[in-house]
């Protein structure tokens, strides 16, 4: 397979696929993949035998794949954790992502698998925390060169926000606003132009937690900010304490605005 062709080669294995053609779809990939083993590939594979409806030929061909090709066994290991986890097993799909995890910690797919599933399906904020942190404590995010920031921006986008709600969730919210804050800096500093109303989002959150914690300077300035930056009304301000004290802190009740929400 010529690497210059994949896009054709893809498109087809995807048209096989769309017409039920698996086993020539199979064909393809299982080539494709001892080419050019990348995940997406070998993820596309698996989600083929398991589109056939086939769990039990599926998990039969990624327990041999983890056998048989040792050198990309932490993808395997990730792939068998998403099929697992889509089948709602999720204690095997933690085990999974962490045994690929043994073998690199550093692997983005399987630690951010395991942060959404803490986060998303456990609601366990404490170890998604804990996960978080984790990565912050080890990793030196780099933004002079292209690639290097482009990698530390895929790894950020994925922790700051579990990280700073797991943070609200659990009542920590000056470990929240930090953050929060971290996420705005960055951005600022690696942007060249920021859009109007960017950071409306994470202005509106940082509002409701200066709010919370009774820090009255820090909520001065912050409602400055809405008052003659967003330009919003009193009753705008009223309405955001409401969400705040009715714990609708990282979302909106709209009962307690007008009619514009943004």
């Amino acid at each position: 397979m010529n690497k210059k062709n994949l896009k054709k080669i893809i498109e087809q294995c995807i048209y096989y696929e769309e017409y039920g053609k698996f086993t020539d779809c199979l064909t393809i990939l299982h080539h494709l993949t001892k080419q050019y083993p990348k995940v997406s590939y070998f993820y596309h594979l698996a989600q083929v035998y398991y589109k056939n409806k086939n769990p039990d030929l599926t998990l039969k061909f990624i327990n041999e794949a983890v056998l048989t090709q040792p050198k990309h066994k932490k993808s395997w290991f990730l792939i068998k954790g998403v099929f697992y986890e889509d089948q709602g097993k999720l204690n095997e799909a933690e085990q999974m992502y962490l045994k690929a995890l043994d073998i690199d910690y550093d692997h983005f797919d399987s630690r951010i698998q395991l942060i959404s599933l803490y986060f998303y399906k456990y609601k366990d904020y404490q170890e998604t925390i804990k996960q978080c942190e984790f990565v912050f404590s080890y990793k030196k995010f780099e933004y002079t060169k292209k690639k290097k920031c482009r990698t530390s921006f895929m790894w950020l986008y994925a922790l700051w926000a579990p990280l700073y709600k797991s943070y609200i969730y659990s009542h920590q919210y000056k470990q929240a606003i930090k953050i929060i804050n971290h996420k705005k800096q960055t951005i600022n500093f690696m942007s060249v132009e920021i859009k109007e109303d960017f950071f409306r989002r994470e202005d509106k959150i940082l509002f409701k937690l200066y709010y919370l914690l009774n820090d009255k300077k820090k909520l001065d300035e912050i409602t400055y900010l809405w008052k003659h930056y967003y330009k919003v009304s009193d009753k705008y301000i009223k309405g955001m304490k409401l969400d705040a004290d009715q714990n609708y802190i990282t979302h909106i009740n709209p009962k307690n605005y007008d009619i514009d929400i943004f």
